[in-house]
């Protein structure tokens, strides 16, 4: 019966973790996305990055959940833009880190 109940709680715990899912389908980003173009028109205000390791969701709700993060620390610095300068995603897709040049663009 201990083993049985053990077992419970372990698939339950591992559901509880599988269905909390990706925050970012139902959250924006708080800042714009820009191309270098135009931040030629904008105050380069930093860097920043965002990283997620998440083995228990799909590739791309995990670039988005990474997109999100350096987006909010981006916003935190001051900058109301910022340019994706690179996504590296490393093999199956659990470990994305996304980076990102800020820019304070007053035509935003």
């Amino acid at each position: 019966m201990k083993k049985l109940s053990a077992i419970a709680v372990c698939v339950a715990t591992l559901y509880g973790c599988a269905s909390s899912g990706s925050s970012s389908k139902a959250t924006p980003l708080p800042i714009k996305l820009i191309n270098s173009e135009m931040a030629k028109e904008c105050t380069f205000v930093g860097v920043s990055s965002g990283h997620v390791y998440n083995a228990f969701q799909y590739t791309a709700d995990n670039i988005n959940d990474a997109r999100l993060k350096a987006a909010e620390e981006a916003l935190a610095s001051g900058a109301n833009s910022a340019v994706i300068t690179s996504t590296d995603v490393e093999n199956p897709g659990h470990n994305v880190t996304v980076h990102m040049e800020n820019y304070n663009c007053s035509k935003n």
